[in-house]
């Protein structure tokens, strides 16, 4: 393999410059970035958490792409996807509902400080169909596949005693 080519000092000079017009990442995903790559330490038994010890949040819709009227979305309204947004305290969460040939797919990350563990659950207010869960992955991120069209109620419980509640979630509606 060849070294590469020594760059010339007026294109570095540029280079530096044009790269401080740049913002940097925010601190929470420059420490979560940091955490993805520590080594893991040794799988502990199930955390238990006392109910005393829990702390509930409800999280509150900050952006929805679904919330527009069709002319104001204009092409864009015939999407079949849709993104929403919720404030969870010092946590967001990114929530993509997407058209799958049956059904949609509910995918999430929670967005914030350290590192989030845990489980996200998906279930039917009036119970018609069986509360479904998923474990976060170590990006914090949970997904449900073949999710039917109707109103949902989505909690995800971190390690640690934070459990986040989401209002009712109309999938398959545009807003």
């Amino acid at each position: 393999m060849k070294p590469a080519a020594p760059i010339p000092d007026a294109a570095l000079e540029r280079a530096l410059r044009e790269s401080r017009l740049h913002e940097d990442a925010p601190e929470h995903v420059v420490q979560r970035a940091i955490g993805v790559w520590q080594p893991k330490a040794a799988a502990s038994a199930a955390i238990s958490i006392a109910p005393d010890s829990l702390q509930r949040i409800l999280g509150l819709l900050s952006f929805d792409s679904g919330g527009g009227s069709s002319l104001a979305l204009g092409l864009r309204s015939a999407e079949t996807s849709r993104q929403m947004l919720f404030a969870c305290g010092e946590h967001d969460l990114d929530l993509r509902l997407t058209a799958q040939a049956e059904g949609w797919q509910l995918r999430g990350q929670v967005l914030g400080p350290g590192s989030a563990r845990g489980r996200a659950e998906l279930a039917d207010p009036r119970g018609h169909a069986p509360a479904r869960h998923a474990e976060l992955s170590e990006l914090s991120e949970f997904e449900f596949d073949s999710v039917s069209a109707g109103s949902w109620r989505l909690q995800v419980q971190l390690d640690g005693g934070l459990l986040i509640e989401l209002p009712a979630i109309d999938v398959g509606s545009r807003g």
